[in-house]
């Protein structure tokens, strides 16, 4: 039967934490280095008047001439170029759309910014947010509308 000696355990303990740091380190520069997202093609339609003033899953009530996005998993808060006909910079603040083959529901002001009057392939970048979305999702569990959770959406 081995005895079990302190120091040795320690130093295993040491081992194992480094080896965990430098892969970490590695991965973070990995991330660093992978470069500017590239453009998405992705199905969107619009929505608008007929939901005005309704709370979002964010828990931000619906204001249809507002720059907004619906996307069933970014977090609330992310900023997303979307480029048709012309391009304009967006805010997920909703899930959705619930219509099978598409990914993204704009603002009916977005979709009149870029062209868009119907159901199309546009292009949809991620330019950023990311620092906004602990705090959207906060304040939509205070508010009562849930944090995308209960979609299977967790941050």
């Amino acid at each position: 039967m081995k005895s079990f000696h302190p120091v040795h355990s320690v130093r295993k303990v040491r081992v194992a934490v480094a080896s965990f740091a430098a892969a970490g380190l590695m991965a973070v520069g990995a991330v660093l280095s992978a470069g500017p997202a590239q453009a998405e093609p992705v199905v969107a339609s619009y929505y608008g008047a007929e939901l005005a003033g309704s709370p979002t899953a964010s828990g931000v009530p619906f204001d249809p001439s507002a720059l907004t996005a619906a996307h069933p998993s970014l977090p609330f808060g992310t900023q997303l170029e979307v480029c048709y006909q012309g391009c304009v910079t967006v805010t997920v603040n909703d899930r959705g759309p619930f219509v099978e083959g598409r990914g993204l529901d704009l603002s009916q002001g977005a979709a009149e910014a870029i062209g868009l009057y119907g159901v199309d392939t546009v292009e949809m970048n991620v330019v950023g947010g990311a620092e906004a979305t602990g705090q959207a999702a906060t304040d939509a569990s205070a508010a009562g509308y849930g944090t995308g959770a209960e979609y299977g959406v967790y941050y």
